[in-house]
Formats: structure tokens, C-alpha cells, sequence
């Protein structure tokens, strides 16, 4: 473009040249003088996932349209195919920003696919020869391939006021909360505070990339279901500070004797789910009935756990503890006075939602017959006793498991 032209996104004059330099591209590639170029290549098809850009005449025309037009050996009349080329762009006159948005992309393009159709669009300014060098390819594609991969801003006297800003957002797993919440303002140019546990520890958690454990900031709710004429169950990060209370009134009743907690005070209840909360192995969660807690659920990665020294950890495994503090709304809802009629199928399906769990994985205490034959009922498979030490020391329990295909059938 001319020397101080600018490519903004809410720019029609941009939007009409890249347009009109996509139909020249193209209108040159082919060329009765470039036909050599579209003869087989001979290229191994195993490899053209790879390197079919390479040889892609399209793509090679747009990136060197200037040299092309000025190779007056080629026998190519510019004026001529530039005119033919403006004549050709549609009479309608979009916004550079309605063309140019961000279309992620990979050296093998299915694992590109899961991203472009997650991301939420953005308009994006520049273009390869502008400053913000938000590109493309000409004469291929209007979109964006290519930018900046991250800005930063550090600020070494304050570190509170330093700022960064990344394609996307800090998050790697699409439909995940920080997949893609810095998208917008990356793409207008901007950045955002940077963050860190001494700022600001409640909003930064741990990040399963197992895709296991469902993530969140404290009293995030990461999973609901609904139960028709029975509500609503809900999952929760557990909040080690405003549910300390509730948990520690649940520990010190007598029937929570095979939890190990009943002689902790409210502040070492909270102590050691802040400690839970800090592994990115281990989470807490609270599941709540029509907003009343009903349920807390620590999951982990038995991998990282003492119980791993008592059976084969199997990928996808998922350990799970349980604790039932309250029966819930049952009488509200008239469901039958088994709380689990409507618990058992919720904690299933929330264990489950993270694709990467294949199979869980309980250890009920083995003199809790109660939990033992609770896993029976809820279609887990109940193993012998095994022996290993915990956090709370020698534990012998009962191994129970559930795999996703006994859960939802073959295939699931």
C-alpha cells in the first residue's frame, strides 16, 4: 500500500485494495505465462498436510505479487490485470475488520480445527505490510494466520503496573474460561494486568492439562445439571475460606468418624483445603442442590496420590473422595428419601465431564460398609482390600471402579 496508508479494521478503502489485491493474485496465478508452475510436483501425498503451500501457486503468487508485476519478461501486462482484477470486487463495501479476522492454524490442519471453531471472531487491523503485520496469505485468504504470539509490558520499579496481552487468552482448552477472554483486546492492541498469586491469589487456580479435573477460580461453578421436577446440581470450586465454616460443622458430627477430620479446627480445615486448592492434581468441590451444599468431592490424579502404591494407575484414572453433608431439598421436590437418587447420577456425570477421565476410582475405608455398598449402588465395581499409607496414615480400604463404558455404553 502507499507510504502512511492505514489498514484499520474499520477502514473500507483497506477492505476494497486487499480485495482487489486477492482478485489480481489470483487472476495471476493463472496466467497462461505461470502454467508451468501448475504441472505435477511429484510431491509424496503423506507429506502434503505439510508442505502443500509450498507448491501452492496462489500462495506463491500473492507473496511475490510486486517482483511479478515488475518481471516484464514474463510477458504479463500489469495495467491490463490490474484493471480486469478491480473490475472482478463486488460492488458491496464491507469493513477491512469483516474480512480480516483470526483463523488459527497448525502444520497438520485437524488440530487446528477444534480452535477456529471455538474462538469467538475479532476484527483485526494491519496486514503483511503494515506495522501490525497481521497477516495473511494473499490471493488464499482475507483472514489472519500470522501476528503477534504475545505483548509485554514490564514495569520492573512496580509490578503491579505491568501488562500483557496474547492471541486468544492464557487458557489452552477451548471451552475453558481463559480460552479465549484476551482475544479482543489482543486484537485491538491492548493488554491487560499481569496477575500473579501475590497480586491477587483468588483469581489464579491451578490448570489441569490432563483435562481430568475441571478448573476454576475459588466458588467458580464449572459443571450443572438438571433434574427436571427433582432442580438443579451444580459444582463448585471449593472456596477454602468462605466454606471453611460449613465443612467444619459437617467434619464434627459423629458420623463423619471415618473422614479423619473430627478433631480440626475451623482454621485447619481451611489450611488444608488451601493446600488442596494449591495442586494442580488435586481439587475440591462443592456440589450444591438448588444452591443448598450437599456434597463435597475431592478428585485427583491417583498417579500423585498414596493409592497409587496399592493398585496399576491406568491412564485416565480419576480418584474420588465423598463426603454427604446434607440430604437436600428432597422434600421439596417429593423425590424419594434417598438423597443419592438424584446425587449418585450428578456426581457421575460431573466426574465424568472431563473428556480425559476414562475410569473412576474410589477407596472407601474398608470398615465403612455403608460407603462400600453405596459405590455397589451407584454401578461401580467393588474390589478386595487393599493397604497403603495416606496423608492420615495406614489406610486399609476397598478399591471400587467405574469405567466410562459401564457408565454410558460402548463408545462414549
Amino acid at each position: 500500500m502507499a507510504a502512511g496508508a492505514h489498514v484499520d479494521a474499520a477502514s473500507a478503502d483497506a477492505a476494497l485494495y486487499m480485495r482487489w489485491r486477492h482478485a489480481l493474485t489470483q487472476r495471476l496465478a493463472a496466467h497462461p505465462a505461470l502454467a508451468p508452475l501448475h504441472a505435477p510436483h511429484g510431491l509424496d501425498p503423506a507429506l502434503e498436510p505439510l508442505l502443500g503451500s509450498v507448491f501452492d501457486v496462489p500462495t506463491a503468487v500473492g507473496a511475490g505479487l510486486a517482483g511479478l508485476l515488475a518481471a516484464d519478461w514474463l510477458g504479463i501486462d500489469g495495467a491490463t490485470e490490474a484493471a480486469g482484477a478491480l473490475a472482478g470486487v463486488p460492488d458491496d463495501r464491507p469493513v477491512w475488520g469483516d474480512l480480516h479476522v483470526v483463523a488459527p492454524t497448525a502444520p497438520v490442519p485437524a488440530l487446528a480445527a477444534p480452535y477456529a471453531a471455538a474462538v469467538r471472531p475479532a476484527p483485526v487491523s494491519g496486514n503483511n505490510e503494515s506495522v501490525r503485520c497481521t497477516g495473511g496469505s494473499p490471493g488464499l485468504a482475507t483472514t489472519v494466520y500470522r501476528g503477534s504470539v504475545a505483548r509485554y509490558v514490564w514495569d520492573l520499579s512496580d509490578r503491579s503496573r505491568s501488562r500483557w496481552g496474547v492471541p486468544f487468552g492464557s487458557g489452552g482448552r477451548p471451552g475453558g474460561p481463559h480460552f479465549d477472554d484476551q482475544h479482543a483486546t489482543w486484537a485491538a492492541a491492548g493488554t491487560v494486568p499481569v496477575v500473579t498469586d501475590l497480586d491477587d491469589p483468588a483469581r489464579l487456580y491451578p490448570q489441569d492439562t490432563t483435562r481430568r479435573l475441571l478448573n476454576g477460580i475459588r466458588g467458580a461453578q464449572v459443571w450443572r445439571g438438571d433434574f427436571g421436577a427433582h432442580g438443579a446440581v451444580t459444582a463448585h470450586v471449593l472456596d477454602p475460606d468462605a466454606d471453611a465454616g460449613l465443612l467444619h460443622g459437617w467434619f464434627t458430627q459423629p458420623r463423619a468418624a471415618f473422614w479423619g477430620m473430627g478433631e480440626h479446627t475451623r482454621d485447619e480445615v481451611r489450611d488444608t483445603y488451601a493446600y488442596v486448592e494449591s495442586l494442580p492434581t488435586h481439587h475440591a468441590y462443592l456440589l450444591r442442590w438448588d444452591d443448598e451444599p450437599v456434597l463435597l468431592v475431592q478428585a485427583y490424579h491417583p498417579e500423585h496420590d498414596p493409592v497409587a502404591a496399592a493398585y496399576d494407575v491406568a491412564p485416565g484414572d480419576l480418584g474420588m473422595h465423598l463426603f454427604l453433608g446434607g440430604r437436600g431439598p428432597t422434600a421439596r421436590h417429593g423425590a424419594p428419601r434417598d438423597a443419592w437418587t438424584v446425587l449418585g447420577p450428578a456426581l457421575r456425570d460431573f466426574l465424568f465431564a472431563g473428556p480425559g477421565t476414562r475410569r473412576l476410582v474410589a477407596e472407601p475405608d474398608a470398615r465403612n460398609e455403608r460407603a462400600v455398598r453405596r459405590m455397589a449402588a451407584l454401578g461401580f465395581t467393588v474390589g478386595g482390600e487393599v493397604s497403603f499409607e495416606s496423608a492420615q496414615g495406614p489406610k486399609v480400604a476397598r478399591l471400587a471402579y467405574l469405567t466410562r463404558e459401564e457408565a454410558y455404553g460402548a463408545g462414549v
